[in-house]
């Protein structure tokens, strides 16, 4: 039997959001509630907690998540502890082609801990642009991490979503629990919703391991 461990944070609304991101808000009808029926209504954006990005979020290609195949969010992951291959908030680790054979990289930086601070979103790691590049001319399906960008903060040139879009890399934000999976094999799952033009969407990320 399989184990679930579930990678995804709550959605709240008073949950932190991306500097210069709409705050979300949730809205209960009272008078169903008094007939004894909850109906939420939800404002949200689609990178939204823990996320995917799509081609198409940044422009690089007119590839829309309800267009991609069901696979393409769906494969064999791994976890790459990088916490002590960090400097000056870069993150640079070296990737063996043994690792470039999982269809998912999750890297775990130990920044989901800060959930819910002020330095989460303004003081966290992002990755390497050469370590992006070796990723994005690979087999691999995607990547995720548990920070709220694989991008230096306020650098609006975005250039490792770039590299990854553009070829059609899965990208997933926001992470969490990844201690619990560190070098270990599994299966991951991170549908998006069907969104029409979708350019990326909330998820709930699963590992499935044995």
């Amino acid at each position: 039997m399989k184990k679930l461990v579930d990678l995804s944070h709550t959605l709240s609304p008073d949950m932190p959001t991306f500097p210069g991101d709409d705050n979300p808000e949730f809205h209960i009808d009272e008078d169903l509630i008094k007939k004894k029926i909850q109906v939420t209504t939800m404002r949200i954006t689609t990178h939204l907690g823990t996320h995917i990005d799509c081609p198409s979020h940044l422009g690089d290609k007119e590839v829309y998540s309800e267009k991609m195949k069901l696979d393409s969010f769906y494969g064999c992951a791994i976890v790459i502890d990088v916490r002590n291959h960090i400097k000056e908030n870069v993150i640079n680790v070296e990737l063996d082609d043994e690792l470039l054979k999982y269809q998912y990289l999750l890297f775990y930086t130990g920044q989901s801990n800060f959930w819910n601070e002020e330095k989460y979103f303004n003081n966290y790691p992002y990755l390497d642009k050469k370590l992006v590049k070796r990723i994005s001319n690979s087999n691999v399906k995607g990547i995720g991490i548990d920070t709220g960008n694989i991008d230096k903060i306020y650098d609006l040139s975005f250039p490792n979503h770039h590299l990854l879009l553009k070829n059609e890399k899965v990208i997933i934000e926001n992470l969490t629990n990844l201690e619990d999976l560190i070098n270990k094999e599994f299966i991951l799952t991170a549908f998006p919703l069907k969104i029409k033009y979708g350019d990326g969407s909330p998820v709930r990320a699963v590992a499935f391991i044995d």
